[in-house]
C-alpha cells in the first residue's frame, strides 16, 4: 500500500469554515507499507516533522495500489474508494494539541482483520474471488493515552 498524509488544523470556532479548514501537508512522499509487518506494537514513524501550534482533528491518508497476497500466493489488486483523491479520512478524539516546543504523537491504528473483507464462498479459502476494502483505522493521540504494564 503506497500512502502519503496530510492533517487538518481545526482553529478558532469564530473563524468562517473555509477560514477553519487549513491543512498541514506532513508527507507528499509514497511510501511503501506491509501492514501485517505492524502487529503487536511494531508501528512505523511516518513522519517526524514540526507543525503549527493548533488542535488537530482530523487526518486524511491518500491510499492507491492496495493488494492483498493469500498465503498460496494469489494477489488481488483493491480498489479504494477516494483513496486517491480526496484521502481515508481519520476523525481525531479527542484532538490532538499540539503546543510550542513540546511534542505530541499520533498513532494511526488500522485494524487489518476488519479492513479486507472476502468475496466469494464464505469462509472456504478456495472460494475467495477477491476483497472489498473497507479501511478501518483508529487514532490513537497518544500524549493523552495510557499504558498498561504487568510486574
Amino acid at each position: 500500500m503506497d500512502i502519503n498524509s496530510e492533517i487538518e488544523d481545526n482553529l478558532d470556532s469564530s473563524m468562517t469554515t473555509e477560514e477553519k479548514s487549513s491543512f498541514v501537508v506532513l508527507m507528499e512522499d509514497e511510501m511503501e507499507v506491509n501492514l501485517l509487518e505492524l502487529t503487536n506494537g511494531v508501528t512505523k514513524n511516518l513522519v517526524d516533522l514540526d507543525v503549527p501550534v493548533g488542535i488537530y482533528d482530523l487526518v486524511r491518508v491518500y491510499v492507491k495500489g492496495v493488494n492483498v497476497v493469500l498465503t498460496d500466493g494469489s494477489t488481488f489488486d483493491l480498489k479504494v474508494p477516494s483513496g486517491e483523491q480526496t484521502g481515508i479520512k481519520i476523525f481525531i478524539k479527542p484532538g490532538l494539541v499540539v503546543e510550542g516546543g513540546l511534542s505530541a504523537d499520533l498513532l494511526l491504528d488500522f485494524d487489518v482483520s476488519k479492513s479486507f473483507v472476502a468475496k466469494g464462498g464464505g469462509s472456504k479459502f478456495e472460494n475467495i474471488t477477491g476483497f472489498n476494502f473497507k479501511p478501518v483505522i483508529k487514532a490513537c493521540n497518544m500524549s493523552t493515552a495510557g499504558t498498561l504494564a504487568v510486574r
